[in-house]
């Protein structure tokens, strides 16, 4: 199990390969599992496989999510903000998603959308939303492009472990 943690790396690159639809409902049952405030569950995901489709997400913010047309499969997390708890349940969900991924041999990488702004000033949740039919009560959280990588990275090195950043008792 500790190799599912060291080698999940964020992967850009995918090859040109269709994730099987048993790897992708293995995914969204690992996922939906996904713990969240009160159990409220406030959010959905958007599976996406149609190529067109990734492409004009990716478009809605080129300058950090154009590694979605590299992958052959797309998530979109989308959140209920009515929920006090929704943008940390979304990314629960969304760790949930890239971790399931990795349980099948899939790499992937997530990319902000929530409140962000593309280099033309459009707001990227809006562009998301166009493509998608979104409703208007909903935002986006992130997309996750999930395929089968074509890059290697390296697992985590433990000896590299940001250890400063954990504090005990108190700050």
């Amino acid at each position: 199990m500790d190799n599912l943690f060291l080698n999940r790396r964020s992967v850009r690159k995918f090859k040109n390969i269709e994730v099987e639809e048993e790897k992708i409902n293995r995914i969204l049952e690992i996922a939906l599992t996904a713990p969240s405030g009160r159990n409220k569950k406030p959010w959905d995901i958007i599976v996406i496989n149609n190529k067109e489709l990734i492409n004009k997400i990716a478009d809605a913010r080129p300058e950090a999510i154009s590694f979605l047309k590299n992958a052959p499969l797309a998530m979109v997390v989308v959140m209920d903000l009515e929920s006090g708890t929704a943008i940390a349940d979304g990314a629960i969900i969304a760790s949930y998603i890239q971790l399931a991924a990795e349980l099948e041999g899939l790499k992937t990488c997530w990319g902000h959308a929530f409140e962000k702004i593309n280099l033309k000033g459009e707001n990227v949740e809006e562009k998301i939303r166009e493509v998608l039919n979104i409703p208007k009560n909903k935002n986006i959280l992130c997309t996750i492009g999930i395929g089968y990588g074509d890059e290697d990275k390296k697992p985590h090195d433990l000896d590299k472990l940001p250890m400063d950043k954990v504090h005990f008792n108190k700050y």
